[in-house]
């Protein structure tokens, strides 16, 4: 089960270097480790301005040819609509999301349980995915981090600017692993179904990190604003969901954009484009 049709609703969208001789400010940048990536503190824009919503919509309209783009509306959208600016403070970030080795791992120390991935003895380098918010939570925890908030998530891909994608402005489909409308895989990226972590170099975000755009969408620790909620329809609590982000595999281009956003139950649910990557306090 995809993410979409699991909500019944559409996306909402589209080694920590030695500091003499450093600038301070490629200190604030330096890499963490090898799978972890040091994002500086410093300001985030969250939502999509009204240019920028134009543009999706008319993205959307181009891919969506099944129906003329009839459902390409701002509502479609509406999930970007409220911009707002967020201070992040400094943390480090996985470098990839989360593999079914890194994953297996956790499960053979007791810490994690199995994931519903009915492939993931095979492909090690490929994000696990079947896992839902608590198993998503035990693994981070196992790990010594935690799941990024929506700002944290935000900033790593977006850097200190008010890009559209991870890699800059204009889309580039081969810089990601997405799919097409209405919710099938796109074999012209280079892979049927999801692909390993790391395969989409030109897609890493200003910082480094990879994989935010397409491939798999991913967990994070925020709930839906008050405004969010509204847009799920019927009465529903902010405890009751999560944001994801990302796209993935199986969702269009428009939804490697980085604010497109998508919301998930936590209990219960487990989907076949849906992963995970940790964050992590620094001193």
């Amino acid at each position: 089960m995809n993410v979409a049709r699991s909500l019944g609703v559409a996306s909402m969208g589209l080694v920590l270097l030695a500091l003499s001789g450093r600038s301070a400010d490629a200190q604030r940048r330096a890499v963490v480790g090898g799978e972890r990536v040091g994002i500086p503190s410093g300001d985030v824009v969250l939502g999509a301005r009204e240019d920028a919503l134009r543009a999706a919509i008319d993205l959307c309209r181009r891919e969506s040819r099944f129906d003329g783009g009839a459902s390409c509306t701002l509502e479609r959208f509406a999930g970007e609509l409220r911009t707002r600016i967020a201070h992040v403070g400094a943390f480090a970030i996985d470098r990839y999301e989360v593999t079914r080795e890194r994953h297996r791992a956790c499960v053979l120390a007791g810490s994690c349980r199995p994931s519903r991935d009915p492939e993931s003895e095979a492909g090690e380098r490929l994000p696990v995915v079947g896992i839902d918010l608590a198993g998503a939570e035990a693994f981070c925890a196992h790990a010594g981090g935690r799941l990024p908030s929506e700002e944290e998530w935000t900033r790593a891909a977006r850097g200190d600017d008010e890009r559209i994608f991870p890699w800059g402005n204009s889309l580039d489909v081969s810089r990601g692993n997405h799919g097409r409308p209405p919710l099938i895989e796109d074999p012209s990226d280079g892979f049927v179904g999801v692909a390993p972590a790391g395969s989409f170099p030109g897609g890493a975000s200003p910082f480094g990190v990879h994989d935010l755009a397409g491939n798999v969408w991913e967990w994070t620790s925020s709930p839906p604003s008050d405004d969010d909620l509204a847009l799920l329809g019927g009465p529903a609590t902010a405890s009751a969901y999560r944001v994801l982000r990302g796209g993935s595999f199986l969702h269009p281009a428009y939804a490697m954009r980085v604010t497109a956003r998508n919301f998930l139950a936590p209990v219960d649910l487990r989907t076949a484009d849906l992963g995970m990557r940790c964050v992590y306090d620094l001193p």
